[in-house]
This record gives structure tokens, C-alpha cells and sequence, in this order.
């Protein structure tokens, strides 16, 4: 399979996965599958520009990419710590509101890595 964006070189990176599109007018969004098919230098070029390539241009200025575990869950709460090289030795924690993640997320153990704003993550914890 030939790369999408230079149709030269061979793509030997593939991602696949879910997102959310406007509807027509008067309709909800919607979820549509999406695939994409680069080679290794074109992927390493769009991930300089492409906000699905690297989440912190989507999150705009002052984002960070943060890796989570989940320690609990509850109706109102969801219990995070924070893991990873970036993490520091005080172990941060943070509870936010469970109707701020998306269900999939409330799950004892599971590990999702996220790109986010000081002023996000205060959000996310019901602050602002």
C-alpha cells in the first residue's frame, strides 16, 4: 500500500479509529471510522502539523501530554494518577468528575494518555 500523502514510498504507518463529524443541519454528530496509511517520512513531517498525528497542537498553547491510570471510579468521581517518565516522585493524583470523561474511562486499572491545559485539567476536576 502505497502512503497517502506522498504516493511514493511504501506506509508503514497505519492508524485507524473513531471521530466525531457534524451532521447535516438539524442533526447530531456522528462517529465515522477513519483510516490512514504514511510512510515513515511523512508521518514524522505531519506530526509537526497534524493535530491527529500530534495531540498537543489540538490542545493549543501550554498543553502537555499527561499518562493516567485509573485508581477508582464512582458515580460522581474518577480517581487518576498520574504515571510515566514525565511524572515526578510525588506521585500526582487528580479526581475528576466522571461526567467529564467519556464512559470508557471509568475503569479500575486502565491507562489512557491525554493532552491537556492547566486550565483542562481544572475543568476536568469541576474547578472552573
Amino acid at each position: 500500500m502505497l502512503c497517502e500523502n506522498c504516493q511514493e514510498s511504501f506506509a508503514t504507518v497505519h492508524l485507524s479509529g473513531w471521530q466525531r463529524t457534524p451532521g447535516e443541519p438539524g442533526e447530531e454528530e456522528r462517529e465515522q471510522r477513519f483510516e490512514h496509511h504514511y510512510c515513515a517520512a511523512c508521518e514524522e513531517e505531519l506530526r509537526k502539523t497534524s493535530p491527529m498525528l500530534n495531540p498537543l497542537l489540538k490542545a493549543g498553547p501550554g498543553a502537555r501530554m499527561v499518562e493516567l491510570r485509573v485508581m477508582s471510579a464512582s458515580p460522581d468521581r474518577i480517581v487518576v494518577r498520574q504515571i510515566g517518565p514525565d511524572s515526578n516522585s510525588s506521585e500526582q493524583e487528580w479526581a475528576f468528575l466522571t461526567s467529564r470523561l467519556p464512559a470508557q474511562y471509568a475503569v479500575l486499572g486502565m491507562e489512557f494518555g491525554m493532552a491537556v491545559t492547566d486550565a483542562q485539567l481544572k475543568w476536568l476536576r469541576g474547578e472552573a
